[in-house]
């Protein structure tokens, strides 16, 4: 019973703390909206139309400071090569083609698609200058952080290597909240968890989300 405790709680924990930060960031974005708007209309509008990205940017910025002080334990600093930082980004980028490909050669139930399409125009909406921050750089960090060293590397402690990748793909995807983005979080996963473990860190699961994350920005862009 012990066990299974520590084991929801290292599921449960991160995904906890970074809920927190989100909520407390959402919060202050929100009021310096309020603020601001007395003086400027413009800039209110603003803040409410990135609010998301710009909830994403400052998430990412405090759980990545704050990670320093943490128990991370995929915090490997080995040095990664100017070749393999390109190879990891473009394998991340290929392999977040051919899993949304995948995916929506799928006939699912038009229900499911229409929440899929609300959860994409919610993510991609706004500035494109945060979309790219947000999406492609803050995102990929701070997730990584949470759920490849924080959960995965913790549930290594504990469990076999294939049980910590398949639960800690398990709470990526419930983490992304909707079916569509779940499937694919859900094999995105599994795939930045065997970098991390094949790798000994952080590094090579960043660059490969940030791959994934970036064809789907370029993607959304330009169609």
């Amino acid at each position: 019973m012990k066990r299974f405790l520590q084991i929801i709680w290292i599921l449960a924990g991160p995904v906890l703390w970074i809920s927190i930060i989100s909520a407390v960031s959402g919060f202050l974005w929100m009021a310096a909206g309020e603020l601001l708007g007395a003086w400027n209309l413009r800039a209110k509008e603003w803040i409410l139309e990135n609010g998301s990205l710009l909830i994403t940017v400052t998430s990412a910025v405090i759980v990545c400071k704050t990670a320093a002080g943490k128990q991370i334990l995929l915090q490997n600093t080995s040095s990664v090569t100017a070749a393999s930082c390109v190879y990891l980004f473009a394998a991340g980028a290929a392999a977040g083609m051919i899993g949304s490909y995948m995916i929506g050669a799928i006939p699912f139930p038009q229900n499911l698609q229409d929440g899929y399409k609300a959860a994409e125009e919610h993510i991609f909406a706004g500035s494109l200058v945060l979309q790219a921050i947000g999406v492609c750089i803050a995102a990929p960090a701070a997730e990584e952080v949470i759920f490849r060293g924080m959960i995965f590397g913790r549930l290594k402690t504990i469990l076999n290597v294939p049980i910590s990748v398949f639960l800690s793909a398990l709470i990526f995807a419930l983490y992304h909240g909707n079916f569509f983005q779940g499937l694919y979080a859900g094999y995105l996963g599994i795939l930045l968890a065997y970098a991390a473990e094949k790798k000994g860190g952080l590094k090579a699961p960043v660059l490969i989300h940030s791959g994934a994350n970036t064809a789907a920005f370029l993607l959304t862009v330009f169609r």
